[in-house]
């Protein structure tokens, strides 16, 4: 019973987030709206985040190559895309485990390496979202939202980037302290090689990291989520909406926080009231952000599906193709 108790409280919140919305807007008009949207736009923003996912794609490959320097861009990809499809169907973020332990023999590496290039990859992620909301917090003219959402916003911007610091300047100290927790902690009887192996690798990557590619990998990192924020903005001009870029980049970062919170997968209704919250303060109407929140939901939803399910099928139909046959041949 406990193993489904957190799915379960997720689509409750997803449940309470929907029921939140719909009571409040006109599902007609949410529907008109939305059925009224220009084509050219999105065929445009999809371009644009098909572009953001192959620069995530080559900055996941470059920290793989950390442990594997043989290993192909080409899947890495494929992973990569199976792993964020995955994160849309299933609960709990089953994406990030099967990015970690599903394609291990694919990948080449570790399944404690992969968790560490995801490590790095979420810090990236937050320390590059929030370096977009704090910038146009500050030139983009969003004097509506609330004093104290800029200043938590500048708060964690900072200890983002300081615990990207630490942990690639003291990589080995880091390493050296958690090894000894683990001794003090529990006997040696009880804990085993495989933590102590776990923790080495971890560290290891943050180790090696020099950097000039840890720039490298947060410049790939804006580069990645600007590309992902002109989705948002072509969203809107597709929906006639006159918000500023500034304000898009704001739904962008609304929407991947609310990821945080426990939900349905796919992030339904907690994406949504994110992002209808951010346009209310920019003054949009309530059935237009909430058609706009729907639109940019299923762009973004069926587009990452679809790749990543096409990249996964790809991926099994290759193992099988490289299973040894009865005499030890590959087929």
């Amino acid at each position: 019973m406990r193993k489904y108790a957190r799915p379960l409280f997720g689509a409750l919140i997803s449940a309470a987030a929907v029921y939140a919305i719909i009571r409040n807007v006109s599902i007609s008009e949410v529907a008109h709206a939305t059925a009224g949207a220009k084509p050219s736009f999105i065929v445009i923003g999809v371009v644009a985040l098909a572009l953001g996912y192959a620069i995530r794609s080559f900055r996941w490959w470059r920290m793989l190559r950390l442990g594997n320097g043989s290993i192909s861009l080409n899947s890495t990809a494929r992973v990569l895309m199976a792993g964020f499809a995955a994160n849309n169907v299933l609960p709990l973020r089953a994406g990030d485990a099967l990015r970690a332990f599903g394609f291990r023999a694919t990948l080449g590496i570790s399944s404690s390496f992969a968790v560490a290039t995801l490590v790095l990859e979420r810090l990236l992620d937050l320390f590059s979202l929030l370096l977009l909301a704090l910038c146009f917090m500050k030139v983009g003219g969003l004097t509506s939202l609330p004093h104290n959402v800029v200043r938590l916003v500048q708060v964690l911007t900072l200890a983002c980037l300081a615990a990207i610091i630490v942990a690639l300047a003291f990589g080995a100290q880091i390493r050296r302290c958690l090894l000894w927790l683990l001794n003090t902690c529990f006997p040696k009887a009880e804990r085993g090689s495989k933590l102590e192996l776990a923790i080495t690798n971890i560290t290891s990557l943050f180790e090696s990291l020099r950097p000039i590619e840890a720039l490298h990998l947060t410049a790939l990192s804006l580069a990645a989520w600007f590309l992902e924020a002109l989705l948002y903005i072509c969203a809107a001009r597709a929906l006639h909406l006159q918000v500023s870029f500034a304000w898009a980049c704001m739904a962008l970062v609304a929407g991947n926080f609310a990821a945080i919170f426990p939900s349905s997968p796919g992030y339904v209704g907690t994406f949504h009231a994110s992002v209808l919250a951010i346009l209310l303060f920019a003054g949009v109407e309530r059935n237009l952000a909430a058609a706009y929140a729907v639109a940019i939901h299923g762009v973004l939803w069926c587009t990452v599906t679809l790749a990543g399910a096409i990249a996964y099928f790809s991926l099994r139909i290759k193992a099988v193709q490289t299973l040894p046959d009865s005499t030890g041949e590959v087929v």
